[in-house]
């Protein structure tokens, strides 16, 4: 229940409490059970598709590295971004299932869950879509655009969405990105190259939800 209480430690989150309701009644609580989130679910994919769309992506990363008490299984992990995707395409759901790809050895079909991630400002896409790539001036560009996002998130853009389903948006992850980063050396044609491809992505993020 601490994340449906309206208090400071740990912070209101709807997408986290369902998450942590669904694992509860895989493991036999009767009284998550109970839990007017669950009970009401539809209600919630109508209102707020995308706080139930990262609830089960959340569930999707408990599975791809094991934990929350389940057992490390990409094949759950997928079916659960399925179940995510098939809510809402918003771009930590599109992530993990980038990731659960990558895993399995499919860079092809994480490419294109990854290329919808970047719609969004959401840094982890960026270090993924980094991954994926072995151009070093596309590398260097999503690496870039993923410590920016890590240090001053998109707030704008993420206040289109209920304040109590945002995704992470915490500095998690940019100490591995600035190292990837710093490891990468340009030229200045190459980097007038990396600010137009930057200017053009940042063009291209949406303003306004997606709550398909």
């Amino acid at each position: 229940n601490f994340y449906v209480r309206s208090t400071k430690t740990p912070s209101t989150n709807f997408a986290e409490a369902y998450k942590w309701y669904k694992l509860a009644v895989a493991n036999g609580s009767l009284d998550a059970r109970k839990a007017y989130l669950l009970n009401n679910e539809e209600n919630f994919i109508k209102q707020y598709p995308y706080c139930i769309s990262q609830g089960r992506a959340l569930i999707g990363d408990a599975y791809f590295v094991g934990n929350g008490g389940l057992a490390k299984d990409t094949t759950k992990a997928i079916e659960w971004y399925d179940k995510a995707y098939s809510i809402d395409h918003i771009s930590p759901v599109e992530v993990g299932m980038a990731k659960a790809y990558i895993a399995n050895g499919d860079n092809k079909k994480a490419l294109i869950y990854a290329k919808e991630a970047i719609t969004q400002p959401y840094a982890p896409a960026f270090v993924v879509m980094a991954q994926l790539t072995n151009d070093k001036i596309e590398k260097y560009t999503y690496l870039s655009i993923a410590v920016s996002l890590f240090k001053s998130p998109e707030l704008k853009f993420w206040s289109q969405f209920n304040e109590y389903c945002l995704p992470d948006l915490s500095e998690n992850g940019i100490d591995d990105a600035k190292k990837q980063l710093s490891a990468i050396s340009l030229d200045d044609s190459q980097k007038e190259q990396v600010e137009k491809m930057t200017k053009n992505i940042e063009s291209h993020w949406k303003t306004e939800a997606t709550i398909s």
